[in-house]
C-alpha cells in the first residue's frame, strides 16, 4: 500500500510540475508575442483578398515604426488603434470594399501554428485583431511582434527570428522552434 501511494504521489507531483513549467513557458511567450489577426467578411474570393491587403497595409504601417521592442509595440498599438483602423478603411477604399470595421487589442485564443521552421503553441496571446464586415470568412494571422509575419508560410525576416531569441529564454525559443517536440507537446496539453 505504502508504495502505491508513493507512486501516486510521485505522478501527481509530476503532473504538477510539467503543469508549472508549462504555464511558465506560456506566460513567457504570452509578455514576449503580439499576434495580428486579419478576419475576412466571407470566404469569396473578393473578401479573401481584400482580407490580404488590409494585411498588407497594416503590417507595413507598423513596420514603418520600427518598434524594437514589445512594450513599445504594445503602447503604439493602444495609442494608434484609431490611426491603424483609418489605414484599414483606406485600404478598403481604393479597392472598392465596403465594408464596416471592428478592430481591437485584446486577449485571444490561437489555435497551434507552424511556419517553416517555427511552431507557436496554442494559447492565449495579445493581438490586433481586424474583423472585416461580417466577419464571417477565412482568418489570417501572424507573430506582428517580434515581426515574423509571414506569406507562403515562409520567414520574411531572419533578422525577427533573432529578435524572438533575444526576447524568449533559449529554452522557449528551442520549444518553438520545434528543437523540444516532446515540452511543445506538454504546452499543447496544458493550454489555457
Amino acid at each position: 500500500m505504502k508504495q502505491i501511494f508513493i507512486i501516486f504521489l510521485f505522478v501527481c507531483l509530476s503532473f504538477f510540475d510539467a503543469y508549472v513549467y508549462a504555464q511558465n513557458v506560456s506566460e513567457e511567450l504570452f509578455n514576449n508575442v503580439i499576434r495580428l489577426h486579419v478576419i475576412a467578411d466571407d470566404d469569396s474570393e473578393n473578401s479573401q483578398s481584400v482580407k490580404l491587403k488590409v494585411r498588407d497595409a497594416v503590417l507595413q504601417k507598423i513596420k514603418d515604426e520600427e518598434l524594437l521592442t514589445y512594450n513599445a509595440t504594445c503602447e503604439y498599438v493602444e495609442k494608434h488603434i484609431g490611426e491603424l483602423e483609418e489605414c484599414v478603411y483606406e485600404t478598403l477604399r481604393e479597392v472598392g470594399a465596403e465594408y464596416d470595421v471592428l478592430i481591437k487589442f485584446e486577449e485571444c485564443e490561437f489555435p497551434t501554428k507552424n511556419y517553416d521552421n517555427l511552431s507557436f503553441p496554442k494559447g492565449r496571446y495579445r493581438a490586433l485583431r481586424i474583423l472585416l464586415g461580417d466577419a464571417k470568412g477565412k482568418n489570417w494571422w501572424c507573430v506582428m511582434y517580434p515581426t515574423l509575419c509571414f506569406t507562403n508560410e515562409v520567414c520574411e525576416d531572419s533578422e525577427a527570428c533573432k529578435k524572438l531569441r533575444t526576447e524568449v529564454s533559449a529554452e522557449t525559443f528551442d520549444i518553438v522552434a520545434g528543437e523540444a517536440k516532446f515540452k511543445f507537446k506538454i504546452l499543447e496539453f496544458f493550454a489555457k
